[in-house]
């Protein structure tokens, strides 16, 4: 399992305009232009230096050409400022970061950076916080403007230089903005897009992020959504405790009785069921993707969706909560569905399992 991550917004934050400052002195430097102005109203989240310099030297009248043949110079002193203007007083890590970084490594999940910065930039931004001695590898904006093109870079770089056969179906890209889930789509990675940057989760969300979390913070939370997003390309064992769990698990159908795992469906479901003109049941899920408790905000939103498919589909359903001791979900009760339409819903609403009856039957457990 590689990770991909991205540094400002994600894992540390800079102050003091310090990002904005080593533009305005690179350009002064080198092409003797002031461009303070042009730099005060740009965006740079999930941007590469490389793209940002081109983007200023056209605002101020320099053409590609020329800005591409000044980038070497460009670029040193923009390390030169940086090495004076990142310090430890102008860099914060973010809440979370370090300890997510270390519960990972402690799991045997390696890392390597995708990142917009510069890589002597980027290298010094994480030794301000201590966190560079979790990166030997990467992919820099220095490297391309594009980031679109940095994720097969990078994960090159790591197996040349560690002897591994990490692909983009085992790497997952971590980050702040739009140009982190970009990067990661171009290349089918899935993404978990963190909201300590800019951009809102609406905004990730509409971007394609595969998921969306607020923080790092708490870290084993963030420990345990990472495993679980990879074990979408990675063949996991199903342990003992998830299933003890799942049959634990009594299934209250509102306004009717209680389903339970291996046990025939009770007669008010079969009679609800033969009321709607079907033969069969399917309990549906969308909260807590692959068994992960995640927050109660994207758990009611991925409900939602999934009563506007069933609503805008006709199918008939009605509200069940899932109990344990300890745990509490949302699901529905779908009238009609075959198993393998059960099993498609399962899939697209990355759900662990479904549950499945004919009428005559009993409940079974589909997916693991």
């Amino acid at each position: 399992m590689l990770i991909l991550w991205d540094i400002d917004g994600t894992l540390l934050r800079t102050t003091h305009g310090v990002g904005r400052e080593m533009y305005i002195r690179a350009f002064r430097s080198v092409l003797k232009a002031d461009v303070t102005e042009t730099v005060s109203s740009m965006s740079f989240a999930g941007r590469t230096d490389r793209s940002l310099v081109h983007e200023i030297g056209d605002a101020v009248g320099f053409t590609s050409d020329v800005v591409e043949s000044a980038w070497p110079q460009i670029e040193q002193h923009m390390i030169e400022a940086a090495f004076e203007l990142i310090r430890p007083d102008t860099t914060i890590a973010l809440e979370g970061a370090r300890q997510t970084l270390e519960m990972l490594s402690e799991n045997g999940v390696a890392h390597a950076l995708v990142t917009g910065n510069v890589e002597t930039i980027g290298y010094h931004k994480l030794a301000m916080v201590g966190l560079d001695g979790f990166f030997e590898h990467g992919a820099f904006g220095g490297h391309h403007a594009d980031r679109r093109l940095l994720p097969p870079i990078a994960i090159e770089r790591y197996n040349t230089s560690r002897g591994t056969s990490f692909s983009t179906a085992s790497a997952i890209i971590v980050g702040d903005a739009i140009g982190d889930v970009d990067c990661a789509r171009a290349h089918d990675i899935t993404s978990l897009a963190v909201t300590t940057g800019v951009q809102s989760a609406d905004v990730l969300r509409q971007a394609g992020a595969t998921h969306v979390i607020d923080s790092l913070h708490p870290p084993d939370r963030t420990t345990k959504l990472i495993r679980t997003l990879l074990r979408r390309w990675i063949v996991m064992p199903v342990s003992q405790e998830l299933l003890d769990h799942y049959h634990n698990t009594r299934f209250e159908v509102e306004g009717l009785d209680t389903l339970r795992i291996g046990k025939p469906l009770p007669a008010s479901v079969i009679a609800w069921a033969k009321s709607q003109g079907a033969s069969m049941v399917a309990l549906l899920g969308a909260e807590n993707p692959q068994s992960t408790l995640t927050t109660a905000e994207d758990n009611a939103r991925r409900h939602a969706a999934l009563m506007v498919e069933c609503t805008e589909r006709g199918l008939p359903f009605l509200p069940v909560l899932g109990l344990t001791d300890d745990w509490r979900e949302n699901h529905l009760l779908v009238a009609g569905l075959t198993r393998e339409e059960a099993e498609d819903f399962r899939r697209r609403y990355d759900q662990t399992t479904v549950l499945h009856a004919m009428i005559d039957g009993a409940v079974e457990l589909i997916g693991l």
